[in-house]
């Protein structure tokens, strides 16, 4: 059994600091905040570098290029003068006492599959987990309201039963919770006696006992549950029976406290080691439930946060790549636009998982222009989802009617709206949550080109706002295997902005993760969109595709020629290089 790292004691972190760190400050709530970084050396008088919990050792370093985490020990060793090997562990585990159990041992322990409290078992059966799931995890019945879950310890080469949970199912006090042995242990993972050393190295750990056996229901191995919940949260302590070099797979709920206890995880793990399951529904058992012939692979698919080597390993089992392939796949391209010389710089068009942004002032056509690519797009049979925020839902049926006008004519109102779906989101007053749901909602609804106008408008010239909200849609069109266009003015946030998305990056993303930026600027009395590539395809050529607007049909044309002079809209590809990708 491996050894856990010790929390620091009383005093010891702010001694430490006061010998290896530059400047140390102390805030209420146990926050201690220091610099320099022992990692990237950052030493930012105006920014603090890092942040250390008085009680926990959990930190984290705030530098951009850096964003490390750990705990107690790590920032030692960080610091090259690590805690002694005999001062950095925490003291022996339990010691197993049959006392904890001999009350346990006087109760008629009867499984809930013997049928003798028919409630329970048709309950059981109601959330889609069968019989033989049930005798696998060794569920009893404490009455005829509750369920138990055993919890084992391992002692003298075997399990030892040293505590259960109960849980009231039916009755008085649905949903209600409690330990059965008073002094037994309440920190060991539910299922701890199912571990299999020669399954699939990983381990998936869900926030409770139904969304477990959900997963065992399914044929997945390694699956253990959280005893409490998501509140008290001892990652070293749960995670004493996986293997170091194992993978952490987290199945939390779909909710504040789910969020709060990945954090926990990640936090004192490193996001090397952990990926997240985001259940389309609260958790596994409702989705379950929702889906009877849910699947392992379903599972996998909503899987954020694997690291390259594993994601290395998935893709090599379905994936055989031909040498003589130049990458450029047809059917990865989702539709191409309506500028023919344009789609020769994107490789052919829109592309699945991928990001373009819409880029410029106020007032210089980018309403205009994503209108046009989705109208285009919707033509072409592709399922557009639209969140406009800009203006009522009157002007923008106005806007739509007059671009469809001018760039389909063979086409209807009716006919369009068929595949241009638009959010019922409206207004200022819109949160960017809200529309980052929507943006959720309508790529599982099956959108494949997402149009997310204005981003400004939903942030409130928040940096910090806005550079969240673009990361987590830059997250769902790769996750969705979608394409988004996204509306936002260039001299609000830096393209090199830093914000936290939980991404296959780790809990780093920044603007420059777009795939392509569309700048449009104006030059005298027309205007010029400025495309830069970012990833994946080069640019050949001089870059520059001339476009015309046409005020009758309230659109962007393409000219038949290049203009002589600065006639018209001149569109330039510039190569860009993505500092990011690797």
């Amino acid at each position: 059994m491996k050894r856990e790292y010790r929390d620091p004691r009383p005093g010891e972190i702010q001694r430490y600091l006061s010998t290896h760190a530059n400047w140390v400050k102390r805030y209420d709530r146990g926050e201690i905040r220091f610099r320099p970084s022992p990692c990237c050396r950052s030493d930012n008088p105006q920014n603090p570098s890092c942040q250390i919990n008085e009680a926990t050792g959990l930190w984290r370093c705030f530098s951009g290029s850096c964003g490390a985490v750990g705990n107690w020990f790590t920032l030692t060793r960080a610091f090259c003068d690590p805690l002694p090997e005999d001062d950095r562990f925490r003291d022996p585990g339990y010691v197993y006492s049959p006392q904890w159990v001999q009350r346990f041992e006087k109760q008629v322990r009867r499984p809930v599959t013997n049928g003798h409290y028919p409630d329970l078992l048709d309950y059981c059966l109601g959330r889609g987990i069968d019989r033989d799931t049930l005798d696998l995890w060794r569920v009893s019945t404490k009455g005829e309201h509750n369920l138990r879950w055993p919890i084992y310890f391992w002692h003298q080469n075997q399990w030892e039963l040293v505590n259960i949970r109960v849980r009231s199912c039916i009755g008085n006090k649905p949903g209600r919770d409690w330990f059965d042995i008073s002094g037994g242990p309440t920190d060991l993972l539910l299922g701890n006696h199912l571990i299999k050393i020669k399954g699939p190295e990983r381990a998936i750990i869900t926030e409770g006992q139904w969304d477990c056996m959900t997963l065992t229901q399914i044929g997945m191995t390694n699956v253990f549950s959280l005893p409490c919940g998501a509140s008290n949260v001892r990652v070293a302590e749960m995670l004493r029976y996986i293997p170091e070099h194992w993978e952490i797979w987290l199945g939390m709920d779909a909710d504040a406290a789910g969020d709060k206890a990945v954090e926990k995880f990640f936090h004192q793990l490193g996001p090397e080691k952990v990926a997240r399951i985001k259940f389309p529904c609260k958790d596994a058992n409702a989705w379950l439930q929702e889906k009877p012939d849910l699947t392992e692979q379903n599972i996998k698919d909503c899987l954020v946060g694997l690291t390259k080597q594993t994601m290395v390993t998935k893709t090599a089992d379905y994936m055989i790549l031909d040498m003589a392939d130049d990458g450029k796949d047809e059917q990865d391209i989702i539709v191409d636009t309506p500028f023919p010389v344009l789609n020769d710089y994107l490789a052919g068009g829109f592309r699945c998982a991928q990001t373009t942004g819409v880029l410029a002032p106020s007032g210089r056509g980018k309403t205009t222009l994503v209108n046009q690519l989705g109208i285009y797009a919707a033509n072409q049979g592709v399922n557009v989802g639209l969140i406009s925020v800009e203006g009522g839902r009157r002007a923008l049926k106005r806007k739509l009617q007059e671009a469809i006008r001018g760039t389909c004519q063979e086409r209807t109102w009716d006919k369009t709206m068929q595949h241009l779906h638009i959010s019922p989101l409206e207004g200022s007053r819109v949160n960017w949550r809200d529309c980052v749901a929507s943006f959720q909602a309508m790529a599982e609804a099956g959108a494949r080109l997402l149009i997310l106008d204005n981003l400004d408008f939903i942030t409130r010239d928040s940096n910090a706002e806005k550079s969240q909200a673009y990361a987590e849609i830059i997250e769902i069109c790769r996750q969705a295997n979608c394409h988004g266009l996204v509306v936002w003015q260039p001299n609000k946030v830096s393209k090199d902005a830093v914000v936290n998305s939980g991404n296959q990056k780790g809990y780093s993303q920044t603007f420059q993760d777009s795939d392509n930026y569309l700048s449009l600027n104006r030059i005298r009395d027309y205007n010029v969109i400025d495309v830069e590539k970012c990833r994946e395809e080069g640019v050949d050529g001089d870059g520059k595709v001339w476009i015309v607007y046409e005020k009758k049909s309230r659109a962007f044309k393409p000219c038949s020629e290049a203009p002589a002079t600065n006639m018209g809209l001149s569109l330039s590809v510039l190569p860009m290089k993505n500092q990011l990708r690797s």
